[in-house]
C-alpha cells in the first residue's frame, strides 16, 4: 500500500485527511493518529505516546513494501512511511525449520509489551535498530504459495531475532527479511528519529482486511 493509498483508505474509514497525494502533511498524521488511536482502543491495546506501529494491509508476500508503517511521538503519529510486516520471497521459496517447526517466519498482529529495544552499535544494517528482546508469537508458513497462512503459530524467544530494521536502498525486500519488519532504509532515520538507546517500544501490528476502493 503506498502513501497515496493509506490516505485513500483513512477518508473512506471516516478519518479525513485531504486529497490522497501521497504527501504527508499535517492533515494527514492527524488523521492517521485518530485512527490509530481508534483502532488500538478497538482490539483493547495499549496507547504508547512513543512506538511504532507496523500496518499489514496485505497478506501476499510479494517482495515489496506493501505495508504501513507508523512512528508514533508525544502520543501522536509523527511519521508514514512505507514498510513491511512479512518477509521477503527469499526466505518463501527456501524456509527453514525453527524451534522444530518448517516454515518462514511471520510476526503475528498483536501487541508485544517491551518487546524491542533500539540497538545502535555497530551492526549489518548501518543504522540503529529495534531488536527482539522479549518473546513475540509469529506465524510459520511452509507451504511457498506467496500467501500467508496462519495455520502454525509459534512462540518465538528473542534469540530468534525478529528485528525491525532498515532494508536495503531499493524497494525489493529480497533477503533482508527472513520475518523482520522494516522500512527502505532511505526513510529509516527519520522513521526512528524520537528514540533514544536503550528505549524500548512495545511494537505493536494491525492487520486491516480492506484496500481503498
Amino acid at each position: 500500500m503506498s502513501i497515496a493509498a493509506f490516505q485513500k483508505f483513512l477518508n473512506q474509514s471516516g478519518f479525513p485527511c485531504g486529497e490522497a497525494d501521497g504527501i504527508v502533511g499535517a492533515k494527514t498524521l492527524a488523521a492517521a493518529t485518530r485512527w490509530a488511536k481508534s483502532e488500538s482502543s478497538r482490539l483493547g491495546y495499549e496507547w504508547f505516546a512513543k512506538n511504532l506501529i507496523g500496518v499489514r494491509f496485505s497478506v501476499a508476500f510479494t517482495d515489496r513494501f506493501t505495508d504501513i508503517g507508523l512512528s508514533i511521538d508525544k502520543g501522536n503519529v509523527r511519521a508514514i512511511v512505507d514498510f513491511t510486516t512479512k518477509p521477503g520471497k527469499y526466505i518463501i521459496g527456501n524456509p527453514l525449520t525453527v524451534g522444530g517447526i518448517f516454515g518462514a517466519g511471520c510476526m503475528k498482529e498483536g501487541q508485544w509489551i517491551k518487546s524491542h529495544y533500539l540497538y545502535t552499535a555497530a551492526n549489518k544494517y548501518g543504522a540503529p535498530y529495534f531488536r527482539q528482546c522479549s518473546s513475540i508469537q509469529v506465524y510459520r508458513d511452509g507451504n511457498k504459495d506467496n500467501k500467508l497462512d496462519k495455520n502454525v503459530v509459534q512462540l518465538a524467544p528473542s534469540d530468534y531475532y525478529f528485528q525491525i530494521h532498515p532494508m536495503g536502498s531499493g524497494w525489493s525486500i529480497g533477503t533482508w527479511s527472513y520475518g523482520c519488519n522494516g522500512s527502505p532504509k532511505s526513510v529509516w532515520n527519520n522513521f526512528i528519529a524520537q528514540f533514544l538507546p536503550n528505549e524500548y517500544i512495545s511494537y505493536t501490528i494491525f492487520e486491516i482486511d480492506a484496500q481503498p476502493e
